[in-house]
């Protein structure tokens, strides 16, 4: 995973985050394999589906599971590392997806200001 920073201004924050293609071939293949062990096809003892072949039925709805787990760990990551509190609900634009080069996607922002509250006073309490 590699993150660019692309927009650093005021509160709004546009990072634009690649997805490796070996890291998405993970993903679909966790997958594909979980999905082997639930579903029942004939002419195949249960647990025993040959991935390819689910791969070839199931692999679209795979790769998009896979895509929006990549998403969400991903914007997890970014925000613990460069400890982002955001303000709103984080806008995702998700580019092409190509199986073979993995995919890349836009993340856009804005972030709650830092309160420094060490400035104020204790409140004066009169009875």
């Amino acid at each position: 995973m590699q993150i660019n920073e692309l927009k650093n201004d005021g509160l709004t924050r546009e990072y634009k985050i690649t997805i490796e293609k070996a890291d998405l071939d993970q993903r679909v293949q966790n997958i594909l394999n979980d999905l082997r062990h639930k579903v029942r096809m004939k002419g195949f003892r249960p647990g025993k589906t040959p991935v390819a072949l689910l791969k070839k039925i199931h692999g679209e709805a795979a790769l998009g599971q896979a895509v929006e787990e990549s998403v969400r760990e991903s914007t997890d990551q970014l925000f613990r590392e460069k400890k982002i509190r955001p303000a709103l609900q984080p806008k995702v634009d998700v580019g092409e997806v190509d199986e073979e080069k993995g995919f890349e996607f836009t993340l856009s922002t804005e972030i709650l200001p830092d309160v420094d509250t060490s400035d104020f006073k204790a409140p004066a309490l009169s009875v």
